[in-house]
């Protein structure tokens, strides 16, 4: 159904209920007296029929504003509407955007309405918020992100409060859909194209300089072990999580007739979690903001950088938690030397890495209180290479692609690219392989790496949504802009033993032999 015309319904059907409320059905006049019910009913409904004006106020308006665009182009094409037609409906702000969200902002903030620049911005920041109110309507993965930032920003407010806004967030946003309003970009058949050159040694050291898109980021690792623990939602309030723990058992046993039945509480506390603040900021001047070419927006960029170094940085605390009061497994190696499988002087028998992981992977299952299933295996991707280039006595490697028709591997993957860092796409010793650099060495000045084996589903990682800020008030006397973004995190470890680490002296130094 057409929005306006739902609405216009809605209207009719609230005003015949008042109507009929106010007004005796046989006589068709207007009640002397109203009872408590009818009063209260009465009330909600001229509320009611108050907002739905509002709303059908507001659409009508978009509507007309629509056909004024529609006739707006048909002037500017001469009628002709097969030389125009609807491509795509970009974002006003992000990717592949002329515009930056951060000098809009800033703008309208030291500028005053007469400036058109302010106008300009103004509008731009209206069309954005239809769009990422369409998207939260739509429950696009953008969408769900910006409600996400939108209940932290409101984190504060009422429960109620908080309903209320997103839930007339989305209303505006299915309306809003339902017009299909928006910046389009649309496709002008001219017949022919344009290019500008300098011929002949003219003035081609004037034309302005093209920057090509995406830019050349400074890239760095992830967050491959944070983002295999188990995701705990954040609470909105607070900066410690406390957790209830059982740390020793109720008891049972066998009971005989008369006698005495058996009786122990099981003792308890709690874990505890203490809430950890990330954040970044970049200085720019506002001639950065104000001059920069629309083709490359630094803002933009200097946002996209903290966000990378976020992620190493998150990672690395993650793991520190993980490991504060891990399993330790010390491994000594074939005399300080790393080795995949048993020395051949030490066969037949388990021993090498292979069955350090066996050893790791049963302890975990058989200690008291805990018993878990281990569900990772993490290495550094040195480590993984120099195990994936492992050959036994004949030469033949022990790390086989499914596609090679391995029969004697230790382990093997699918395509046998194991990528940067996250999932390796092999299993070793039953357990999935992952690889994450950003594993902390021990060892001291000797260096030694470690291999982690762990029931992730027990290492809880709380982590609240990133909140960009933009501060130009703080050093408007240089004419400079902080970019902030900072965010809340935690990690609760349910079991001590959810992780083991194998480390000492039999992850030394990797050696290839030539």
């Amino acid at each position: 159904m057409n929005p306006l015309k739902a609405l216009l319904a809605k209207r009719d059907s609230a005003g015949q209920e008042l109507e009929g409320i106010l007004r005796d059905p046989e006589t068709g006049e207007e009640r002397e007296s109203l009872s408590d019910e009818q009063e209260s009913r009465s009330t909600e409904l001229l509320g009611e029929i108050k907002e739905l004006d509002s709303e059908i106020e507001r659409v009508s308006a978009e509507v007309r504003n629509q056909k004024m665009i529609v006739e707006a182009r048909k002037l500017v094409t001469g009628g002709v509407a097969a030389d125009v037609s609807v491509e795509d409906e970009p974002m006003v702000y992000g990717p592949g955007s002329p515009n930056s969200f951060y000098a809009d902002f800033i703008t309208l903030d030291r500028r005053t309405a007469i400036d058109p620049r302010y106008r300009g911005a103004q509008e731009r920041m209206l069309k954005w918020s239809d769009q990422v109110e369409r998207e939260i309507a739509s429950a696009t993965a953008f969408g769900k992100d910006a409600e996400r930032q939108l209940r932290e920003i409101y984190r504060d407010s009422s429960v109620e409060f908080t309903h209320n806004v997103m839930a007339e967030v989305r209303q505006r946003g299915k309306l809003a859909r339902e017009l299909k309003d928006g910046v389009e970009s649309r496709a002008v058949t001219t017949g022919g194209g344009a290019t500008a050159s300098a011929a002949g040694g003219g003035a081609a050291s004037f034309v302005t300089p093209i920057f090509a898109t995406p830019y050349i980021p400074y890239r760095e690792y992830g967050r491959a072990f944070a983002d295999q623990c188990f995701k705990a939602p954040l609470p909105d309030y607070g900066m410690a999580i406390y957790k209830p723990q059982v740390t020793g058992p109720a008891g049972v046993a066998q009971f005989t007739e008369a006698g005495v039945v058996t009786e122990v509480d099981p003792s308890a506390g709690y874990a505890v979690a203490t809430l950890a603040i990330f954040a970044g900021e970049v200085t720019l001047s506002q001639v950065v903001l104000d001059r920069m070419a629309p083709d490359y927006r630094f803002d933009v960029m200097c946002e996209d950088q903290l966000k990378r170094d976020y992620d190493p940085k998150f990672d690395k605390y993650v793991l520190a938690q993980a490991l504060a009061n891990a399993t330790s497994q010390a491994w000594t190696g074939n005399g300080g030397v790393f080795t995949l499988t048993p020395p051949s002087g030490s066969l037949p028998g388990s021993g090498g890495f292979y069955g350090q992981v066996s050893k790791a992977k049963a302890a975990m299952r058989k200690l008291i209180g805990t018993v878990l299933n281990p569900t990772h295996l993490f290495l550094d991707p040195a480590r993984y290479e120099f195990i994936a280039a492992w050959s036994d006595a004949q030469g033949r490697p022990v790390v086989v692609p499914d596609y090679a028709g391995p029969f004697n591997a230790l382990a093997n993957s699918g395509n046998g690219d194991a990528g940067i860092e996250g999932y390796t796409g092999t299993r070793f010793n039953g357990l999935p392989v992952f690889t994450d650099a950003n594993l902390p060495t021990t060892g001291g000045t000797l260096n030694y790496d470690q291999a982690l084996i762990g029931c992730l589903a027990e290492v809880e990682v709380y982590e609240g949504n990133a909140i960009n800020r933009v501060l130009p008030q703080t050093l408007a006397t240089n004419l400079e802009t902080i970019l902030q973004r900072y965010s809340y995190a935690t990690v609760l470890v349910n079991y001590n033993g959810a992780v083991t680490s194998i480390n000492g002296s039999g992850m030394s130094a990797i050696n290839y032999v030539d």
